[in-house]
């Protein structure tokens, strides 16, 4: 991914840009941004985004604060996955899926 494109000061997904990657990852920053979300829908592109614990996510009859949504879910739905070495050792994190109605919709202007 060309990060240079997501630090523009009037970013793609404001002016309609076509999309120059297929995939896109980020941290809470990226993830919370409700705009960018729907734009790499728009443009098919798979996306993983870190949500904050205080991120409203659509599930059953309403939405959820994602943590209280992390916390519901049983212990064998979670792996420990590495994400390599770092500058402390390696990085390990804890990953769930889950399967949310889509497309994700910006509803408190994250």
């Amino acid at each position: 991914m060309d990060w240079r494109l997501l630090l523009l000061p009037s970013p793609p997904w404001r002016r309609g840009a076509v999309a120059p990657f297929a995939r896109v990852a980020g941290d809470e920053v990226y993830g919370d941004n409700g705009p960018l979300r729907a734009w790499l829908e728009q443009q098919g592109i798979r996306y993983v985004l870190a949500v904050s614990c205080d991120h409203r996510v659509p599930a059953g009859a309403g939405h959820l604060r994602a943590g209280a949504l992390a916390a519901r879910l049983p212990r064998r739905s979670w792996q420990r996955l590495s994400a390599g070495e770092g500058a402390k050792g390696r990085r390990y994190h804890d990953w769930a899926w889950i399967t949310i109605p889509g497309p994700v919709r910006d509803t408190a202007g994250c």
